[in-house]
């Protein structure tokens, strides 16, 4: 493991990191997933207590008992919702910047990364956290939005075909015989758990970028990995291992593009950034001419591990793919990280790289997370 080198190690930490984010945006997901459930529950309840199954009661009249319901309820449970997952994106950014710096400098060995990004940056991230071009809270309302259409229309196809009450609500919920998945809520559950996803890894690159930037003085740049299984699309798959300075410009021959900005780039994008350190060299030109940077230096120095100069040569991470990565953690880590069931199925070439990925099953908060930095 200790010849490997260091662009390697530092790679294979981030990507253990992302597979942490996964597990974290599963107990995210879980969270709001019940709080769907309440809403649903509730929602059932005030129609089931409406007074609108009278046969005599126009189709209208109905209609319009059945729309107040819902507008109310599902703008205080979806505004709940953005306001935690706000509060939750805060904490994933402190945690990313603070663990971008743990990370980097425990493998290196010395306190290379010393700047970490300012609290009111990551608040700022957390408010404009964007996902294809809008901030979570917009996509939020959107989801209010999209529940209340959805609601709407399907209560008037059920009045218009002269439902009953229990019908109507079989609507709401789904049925049995196709295991509740033909409900309204269905469809809401998938936005949210997509949502939840790709705003969680947003935010962690996000933190980590601006962390990365601000210790820009010691950084070539920064890299991009894919999570490279039968889910990952086209644009993963050819940016897998690009890499950038902090003008956006390639660092290496692979990448073709200049940096497109962080990750991720699509809903349930799972690609990773991770930092690109400067060669000692390199360090000691630049230090020429900043003093500042010169003691740094000077202090590093004198507590860098043997070897650890000569491994600092400026490379970027040759190709990692996260079946690399997991094949060289131990047996009882790659327990930890699959669980028990999912490890055994995996040793016995039962299951493959995409069912791996999954962390749903294995959620993780972020006080689990920060417990285990570096």
């Amino acid at each position: 493991m200790a010849t490997r080198p260091i662009a390697e190690l530092i790679a294979d930490r981030f990507i253990g990191h992302h597979v942490n984010l996964l597990r974290l945006a599963a107990g995210e997901r879980r969270r709001v997933l019940i709080m769907l459930g309440q809403l649903q529950r509730e929602l059932e309840a005030k129609i089931a207590a409406a007074d609108i199954d009278d046969a005599g009661t126009f189709q209208h009249r109905r209609l319009t008992a059945l729309f107040a319901i819902v507008t109310d309820l599902t703008d205080k449970y979806y505004g709940k919702i953005s306001t935690t997952h706000r509060e939750h994106l805060v904490q994933v950014a402190e945690l990313s910047s603070d663990q971008t710096r743990a990370v980097t400098n425990a493998v290196v060995g010395v306190p290379l990364l010393t700047v970490g990004a300012p609290i009111q940056v990551l608040r700022a991230l957390a408010d404009d956290t964007i996902v294809q071009g809008r901030p979570a809270k917009e996509w939020w309302a959107q989801q209010d939005n999209n529940l209340r259409g959805r609601f709407q229309q399907t209560m008037r196809q059920g009045v218009f075909a002269g439902e009953t009450l229990g019908q109507l609500l079989r609507r709401v919920r789904g049925t049995r015989e196709r295991q509740f998945k033909d409900g309204i809520f269905s469809m809401s559950t998938r936005e949210a758990s997509a949502l939840i996803r790709t705003s969680v890894q947003s935010i962690a690159n996000a933190a980590r970028y601006e962390t990365l930037q601000a210790n820009d003085d010691v950084l070539a740049g920064h890299q991009v990995f894919a999570t490279l299984d039968g889910r990952t699309c086209p644009i993963c798959i050819a940016r897998d291992g690009f890499a950038w300075d902090f003008e956006g410009r390639p660092l290496n021959a692979e990448t073709k593009d200049n940096f497109p900005g962080p990750p991720p780039w699509h809903f349930n994008d799972r690609c990773v950034l991770s930092p690109v350190l400067k060669s000692w060299e390199q360090l000691a030109r630049d230090a020429k001419g900043d003093e500042k940077l010169a003691k740094k230096l000077d202090r590093l120095e004198a507590r860098l591990p043997k070897g650890k100069k000569a491994a600092m040569n400026g490379e970027v991470a040759s190709d990692m793919t996260y079946s690399d990565w997991l094949a060289r953690r131990t047996d009882a880590e790659q327990r930890e990280i699959l669980g028990p069931g999912k490890w055994r199925l995996w040793k016995e070439g039962k299951i493959g790289l995409t069912d791996l990925v999954d962390q749903s099953g294995r959620p993780l908060t972020v006080q689990e997370l920060r417990a285990s930095v570096a």
